[in-house]
């Protein structure tokens, strides 16, 4: 994969009561010095609740989400509470046009294959 793209992962801090944000920040930050990312953006937000998007470019989508899945969400302490508050998007070949679901929170969603 040569063209950079962005996968998202949004966390929903309400939906995993115990969840420490600023624990999860410090791992995607770690995450974020992965030379498969080139460039990170971190932002909170209120949309009727607090969320915190973490997002992350890079060239080699499958190698990043499976680190992600390695290092976040079978994480020994965060990763349930992780898995139970999260969505994770990533660009498709049209960009946000026909964008991958990797994660829900609820597990009832289909989620995509990369």
């Amino acid at each position: 994969m040569s063209d950079l793209k962005a996968l998202s992962i949004q966390v929903q801090p309400h939906r995993a009561p115990g969840l420490d944000i600023e624990d999860v920040r410090a791992l995607m930050t770690r995450i974020a010095s992965n030379a498969l990312v080139e460039r990170s953006h971190f932002e909170d937000g209120h949309d009727g609740v607090d969320y915190f998007n973490f997002t992350l470019g890079t060239r080699d989508l499958k190698a990043l989400w499976a680190t992600i899945l390695d290092e976040v969400y079978v994480d020994p302490t965060l990763g349930e509470l992780v898995a139970r508050s999260s969505i994770a998007t990533c660009e498709g070949s049209r960009g946000w046009d026909d964008y991958l679901l990797l994660h829900h929170y609820d597990p009832k969603e289909h989620r995509d294959q990369l």
